[in-house]
């Protein structure tokens, strides 16, 4: 038993179930009554009673003067104290709007969806072109320093750069810009007459002559017009992988038979991985490709267009061979001796890349130290108020931190803790995919701090991977239900796999680990396997996900286009989002064009104390519809998410208002 001093929270297991039961409920929720206890677990006052006196006699907990009850907390340790509060993070990434943002999105998108059905001779110019052109776009701004206005201005440019595409090829740059001004004329946009000056600007620019150096002048704010039409063009040429070449053969078939001549647009596509910024002092924008390739035309024309700015970044071009040198690796690792710490939270995404990261730190000749915490709101300040700075930061060389969540007013001490590491002589790297987080990337540069930036693939340490590793990069995007943002195409097998992985992650949840050292041995088996690519273990597990994990528990119904579930759809918070996309694709598919489904949309809407949660998604494969982000309708607290999933908590009266109004949007044709 361990003694009053060195008691914490997590240190239970001298306790009885129902003494441990009831100083967890106090710790979580506390100080509580007698009544509130009783009533919260369902047990009779007497039995709560007789816990209490045993845990006061152990100096567990305290009686406070209004008669409530709080726990007694001693001594932390590093490395094997965690949060109180197990509930589950919110699961979608989360991207930042505002409302002209949204008003914005709605009028871009079904314009850019007509774009991808006309210009079909070319590589994908749709919506999701569009968003990850304003997610780099948003990245490249802040790793410039950008005002909040000309981030603002460059996402809106970003959107509506390529919808001169459905009049015609070569000028569709000035469509663009013409585009814009006529739809703020009509009332269809809601940007000023100064703003609209600039986006026009930027829609334009976003290729041929511009003015790199202008800067205009907005109420008295001065906005580096040039500089942000910079960005766009990069953040435009970057787009350049095989994402945007998810046609499938009969289509590629017509599309060489009767225009031979544009073979290349695919081609040059297919043999990009994907493209990242990795940036400290220096920018470096890192080309992967399938093995060495020459002529490429997407590479030179991102070297093209990058030249053209002021920007002086480097393009590094990363062959990944069909397989690594095995012995070359053991000698690296035989001749160095460094530690490394990678620190991550225990949900599938941040897995895979602390497993590719291990990995190749491995490979690069470190001894590798993890740190895996549970994905709870707090876990955030825990990592670095509490976990980092009590970790003797001499013992390591380099600390990668992966995936931790924006945390309100954390910069401050994320700071004060990396000073700590930097000082101790470790070099920091940080992957992290949440734009609430890049606002401090300016800071980190000049500290000296690498940060990572891309699509959800790119979050690992390290270039040097192979193909395995890139499929287990693009299952880690899809796993983050933002499909934008991931590969567009999946195998039937490599969709098992990502089911299989989810059903590991999902059981090990509710394991209830105490301390770190019980996350890390939930983790270590998962990483293994993912490192070995161990594939077939986890596509033998994807049936039990589905029966498990995916299996509606509770009953539903279908309106129009929209599936909604007046309860919550299972008993697990971390399933809902897949017990609604496979309760859609019950619904079947209607084959026209393109493989649509008949109920693209799913809510579900459940009492939570006082409040409702909301939860609503349009399904990956969804990219006829409008994303659900655009059709929630601007009522209470602003949703948490993406384009295509969102949660938010409200309160039960403005939810009998949302509900039907988001049904009906969706509805809508």
């Amino acid at each position: 038993m361990s003694s009053p001093e060195t008691f914490s929270v997590l240190d239970l297991l001298d306790l009885t179930p129902v003494e441990r039961t009831v100083f967890i409920e106090i710790a979580r929720h506390g100080p509580l009554s007698v009544e509130k206890i009783s009533a919260a677990l369902s047990l009779p006052e007497s039995e709560i009673n007789v816990a209490l006196d045993a845990l006061r006699a152990r100096n567990r907990i305290r009686r406070l003067s209004d008669d409530t009850y709080d726990v007694v907390m001693g001594k932390t340790k590093p490395h094997t104290t965690l949060p109180a509060q197990l509930w589950p993070a919110v699961l979608a990434p989360q991207r930042l709007y505002s409302e002209q943002e949204i008003a914005i999105l709605k009028v871009a998108i079904p314009m850019l969806q007509f774009v991808r059905a006309t210009l079909s001779s070319f590589a994908d110019h749709g919506p999701h072109h569009a968003l990850r052109v304003k997610t780099f776009a948003t990245q490249l701004g802040y790793v410039l320093g950008l005002t909040d206005t000309e981030r603002r201005l460059l996402r809106v440019g970003a959107l509506f750069h390529d919808v001169g595409n459905v009049v015609e090829r070569e000028h569709h740059h000035q469509i663009s810009q013409q585009t814009v001004e006529q739809l703020v004329e009509l009332g269809k946009l809601p940007l000023t007459e100064q703003e609209v000056r600039v986006t026009g600007l930027l829609c334009r620019w976003h290729r041929k002559e511009y003015e790199p150096e202008r800067i205009d002048n907005m109420r008295g704010e001065a906005v580096r017009t040039g500089l942000a039409a910079s960005i766009l063009r990069v953040a435009d040429a970057m787009d350049i992988d095989s994402r945007r070449s998810d046609y499938d053969r009969e289509f590629r078939f017509a599309m060489e038979f009767f225009f031979p001549e544009k073979r290349q647009y695919f081609t040059s596509l297919e043999e990009v991985y994907g493209v990242r910024v990795v940036c400290q002092s220096d920018v470096n924008v890192q080309v992967f490709t399938r093995g060495i390739v020459r002529e490429n035309i997407q590479i030179e024309q991102l070297h093209f267009d990058l030249s053209k700015t002021p920007l002086p970044w480097n393009i590094v071009e990363i062959p990944i061979p069909s397989a690594h040198n095995i012995a070359s690796d053991a000698i690296i690792a035989r001749a160095q001796n460094r530690r490394a710490l990678v620190a991550f939270p225990f949900d599938a995404h941040s897995l895979v890349m602390a497993a590719l990261s291990r990995k190749h730190l491995e490979r690069a000749g470190m001894t590798v130290d993890i740190l895996c915490y549970p994905d709870t709101p707090d876990g955030t300040p825990w990592l670095w108020q509490n976990a980092l700075r009590e970790t003797d930061a001499t013992e390591f060389s380099q600390l990668v931190v992966i995936g931790d969540r924006p945390a309100e007013n954390s910069t401050p001490y994320v700071l004060e803790t990396i000073a700590q590491w930097k000082n101790a002589g470790a070099q920091i790297h940080l992957l992290n995919r949440y734009e609430a987080n890049w606002a401090r990337i300016p800071e980190l540069r000049a500290r000296g701090i690498v940060s990572t930036l891309g699509t959800d693939w790119a979050y690992f340490w390290g270039d040097d991977f192979s193909p395995d590793d890139f499929e287990w990069a693009n299952l880690a995007a899809f796993m983050t239900r933002d499909p934008t943002m991931a590969s567009s195409a999946a195998s039937l097998e490599s969709m098992h796999v990502m089911q299989g992985v989810l059903c590991a992650v999902l059981d090990a949840e509710q394991q209830r680990a105490r301390d770190t050292n019980e996350w890390r041995a939930l983790a270590e088996p998962l990483l293994e396997r993912i490192a070995k690519n161990d594939r077939a273990h986890f596509a033998a597990r994807a049936q039990e996900f589905v029966t498990r994990y995916a299996a509606p528990a509770r009953p539903f119904r279908v309106e129009g286009r929209v599936l909604i579930f007046d309860d919550a759809p299972g008993a697990i918070p971390q399933s809902f989002f897949w017990i609604l996309e496979a309760a859609m694709e019950q619904q079947g598919f209607i084959y026209e064009r393109e493989l649509r489904l008949r109920v693209p949309y799913a809510i579900a809407a459940y009492a939570d104390g006082e409040a409702v949660e909301i939860i609503a998604m349009n399904h990956w494969r969804a990219n006829h519809v409008p994303p659900i982000r655009l059709l929630y309708p601007e009522l209470g607290p602003r949703p948490q998410g993406t384009e295509n999933t969102l949660t938010v908590r409200v309160p039960r009266e403005l939810a009998f208002v949302i509900v039907p109004r988001l049904v009906q949007a969706c509805n809508q044709e």
